[in-house]
């Protein structure tokens, strides 16, 4: 089976020049992990994933230990939070994502990311 059978054409794509806070909002909305990240000309530029927007969001080990509980950390979340939600995504944006041809094999793709454990 190759990777076009197993496509979908209908991919929900996001501006570089959009916030962490459209970021979001297209995750939850659509339930998605990741989403294709085009330039002005609607061409692919990177992958952004949930991951990496709920690890920005992340208060360090540091901050946590410092306000003296796990429960602040929650806290800290929360503000970091709404300090990125009018941030841009673009330094969250993978660039060099991996990518493979739709007329690869759909195992293909299955092995680069068992290996590279995506």
């Amino acid at each position: 089976m190759k990777i076009a059978d197993a496509l979908m054409f209908n991919v929900i794509r996001i501006p570089l020049r959009a916030t962490v806070r459209d970021a979001v909002e297209l995750i939850s909305a659509h339930q998605l992990s990741d989403l294709m990240v085009v330039d002005d000309a609607n061409k692919f530029v990177g992958v952004l994933s949930e991951g990496d927007l709920i690890r920005a969001g992340m208060p360090k080990f540091e901050e946590m230990v410092a306000e003296g509980s796990l429960s602040s950390g929650l806290a800290i979340f929360q503000e970091k939070g709404k300090a990125l939600a009018g941030a841009p995504i673009e330094p969250l944006v993978i660039k060099n994502a991996i990518v493979v041809s739709p007329n690869d094999d759909l195992l293909t793709a299955a092995g680069i990311m068992v290996k590279k454990q995506i």
